[in-house]
């Protein structure tokens, strides 16, 4: 008997939940799609995307101001994932240096922007920090990680995740000894804090490591 008093509290909340999402959040999820393969996505441009992909630590607070909603308003999400319980969208898109990129959005269990990754290729780790030292040039990191990016608004810094799930934050500073103008200064080693990688389906995760 208390279970069947239960059941129906326990759907009246479900539908209360669900209640509080819009009928575009509803037409969004219906397009989820684990079958196509990403490569096989039509190329289009970055407009539309609202920042630049970087990392968890950067987007703080801000990231969460962002919603499922709010990206497909901005660009619409033509490839929805789904995986350990979460969702990401996935852009294949031309940035401004003209290099094809996956542009992966990362949802927590609310929908909201929790991370972003743009990657053609993971850079091999090993590599990466025997290359990639103290004075190092910027010409050094590109080699390594031809799709890095130095983040804009002046900062000094550019993201680098590997496959082994740790990432990599390298920090500049400008000189007049390197033909791009700038050097390395220092470079520090850490566990993803979102495990971006973890929710990528493995046929994802394949196109951008292997």
């Amino acid at each position: 008997m208390k279970l069947i008093k239960i059941m129906p509290l326990f759907i009246l909340i479900i539908l209360a939940l669900c209640s509080c999402h819009s009928k575009e959040f509803t037409n969004i999820i219906s397009q989820l799609n684990n079958e196509i393969v990403i490569t096989e996505l039509p190329l289009d441009s970055s407009s539309g995307l609202e920042y630049p992909a970087r990392p968890n630590e950067l987007l703080g607070m801000r990231s969460y101001f962002y919603t499922i909603e709010d990206i497909n308003s901005n660009k619409k999400i033509t490839c929805l994932r789904s995986y350990k319980n979460r969702y990401y969208a996935v852009y294949h898109i031309k940035n401004d240096n003209s290099r094809n990129l996956f542009y992966f959005i990362l949802f927590d269990a609310k929908c909201q922007v929790v991370d972003t990754m743009a990657v053609s290729k993971l850079p091999d780790k090993q590599t990466f920090l025997e290359t990639v030292r103290k004075n190092a040039s910027w010409k050094d990191v590109k080699k390594c990680d031809p799709d890095a990016e130095l983040l804009p608004d002046n900062y000094q810094v550019s993201f680098h995740r590997f496959e082994d799930g740790t990432m990599a934050s390298v920090y500049y500073q400008d000189t007049v000894d390197s033909a791009d103008g700038k050097i390395v200064e220092d470079v520090i080693v850490y566990e993803d804090p979102m495990h971006f990688l973890d929710y990528l389906l493995p046929k994802d995760l394949a196109v951008i490591t292997e």
